[in-house]
């Protein structure tokens, strides 16, 4: 669970302040950005008691060159290319960074205020690029789309895009998805498979075959590893929900994931919080599979040696779906089912094993 750490974000800084803002902004401008409310945007952007931005910019050769006299001037400028405007900031962070040293209260209060309104320029920016000026093809992220892929794009331009999502809240919700289904998966395999050996070598399952009622043991034990698999992801599900509460993932449960501001397009028209219960439903079946396919695998491993080496594929399994299924799930540069054919897949092979294992120990079933 420490893999979980870095992604919990529980402290004051970059990404509480970029969902401060954010926040703000829906309220304000609602869920939607319209032209009009790009123009409100620009003239209520928070220039006031950021002075010391104003006086350190003119020692700055970089913003000389620009032509550029003012913090005011490098956000609300729509002449310089991104990159250009990439390097101001850069030079800007450069040059407060030298005063931290020499004066660590205003370094820190101008790194706040610069953080701020670098901020307001994306989002700005981003707007202008993405909806009052797109690419005639794509995005400014995905080029080279298929026909399919512009599609999808056409239909997110005209249903999606003019919504406020922060990049910081999909991303970091993307890496915690990304580490909890391995989780999930690693988990439940440790939880069944010391259960299996054990009771392999409890020598009991060839007296319970004497009589009717012990010849329900395969089905009693199938039964219990369901069970325990179904509360242990629950566990983890709930630990997901927690998580999303500490990250503000609820502030945008139905702001969609395809919005403007998140760098992302997913082939499904989505919300944040569709994709979370989609990411967390096939989680779930990936898991509950392996702790099924735990069962099927160790049914008759008495050896803790072996029991171990046979589920080595099945945690590697659980690695790569983690990394190619949850990260970035529905992007529109990879397969749109890829995700759910894995984890649905996962979970029938372990009741299909599982239902085969039933019916060899009915065959063995002795007469009353």
């Amino acid at each position: 669970l420490l893999f979980l750490v870095p992604y919990v974000v529980n402290y004051e800084g970059s990404y509480r302040q970029e969902i401060e803002i954010a926040r703000t902004m829906n309220e304000k401008y609602g869920p939607w950005i319209s032209r009009e409310d790009y123009e409100l945007m620009k003239a209520d952007v928070p220039f006031e008691g950021k002075e010391m931005l104003d006086q350190l910019i003119p020692q700055i050769p970089e913003f000389a060159q620009a032509g550029i006299r003012d913090i005011k001037g490098l956000v609300l400028d729509e002449t310089l290319s991104t990159e250009e405007k990439t390097a101001l900031w850069a030079a800007l962070n450069d040059a407060i960074s030298l005063k931290i040293y020499e004066e660590p209260e205003l370094a820190s209060q101008m790194i706040t205020d610069g953080l701020e309104l670098s901020y307001w320029s994306d989002y700005l920016e981003t707007y202008r690029e993405e909806v009052l000026d797109p690419p005639a093809e794509g995005t400014t992220y995905y080029t080279d789309l298929s026909e399919d892929q512009s599609r999808r794009v056409a239909e997110r331009n005209r249903k999606e895009r003019d919504a406020i999502l922060p990049m910081q809240v999909l991303e970091n919700h993307f890496e915690v998805l990304q580490f909890m289904a391995p989780l999930m998966i690693i988990c439940n395999i440790l939880l069944i498979l010391p259960y299996m050996v054990r009771e392999n070598n409890s020598r009991i399952s060839g007296l319970l075959y004497t009589f009717p009622k012990g010849r329900r043991y395969f089905r009693g034990r199938f039964a219990a590893v369901f069970v325990s698999s179904l509360l242990l992801t629950l566990i983890f599900l709930a630990m997901l929900a927690g998580i999303g509460a500490i990250n503000k993932i609820y502030d945008f449960w139905n702001i969609p994931v395809s919005a403007f501001t998140s760098g992302f397009i997913s082939w499904f028209p989505w919300t944040l919080g569709q994709l979370t219960m989609a990411a967390a439903g096939l989680s779930a079946a990936a898991s509950i599979g392996a702790g099924l396919c735990t069962f099927v695998l160790t049914v008759r491993c008495g050896n803790y040696i072996t029991a171990i080496a046979v589920q080595i594929p099945l945690i590697l399994l659980g690695v790569l779906f983690g990394i190619f299924c949850t990260m970035r799930m529905t992007e529109i540069t990879k397969n749109p089912f890829l995700s759910f054919g894995l984890a649905g897949g996962w979970l029938a092979v372990g009741l299909w094993g599982g239902l085969v294992m039933y019916g060899m120990e009915k065959r063995r079933d002795m007469p009353d």
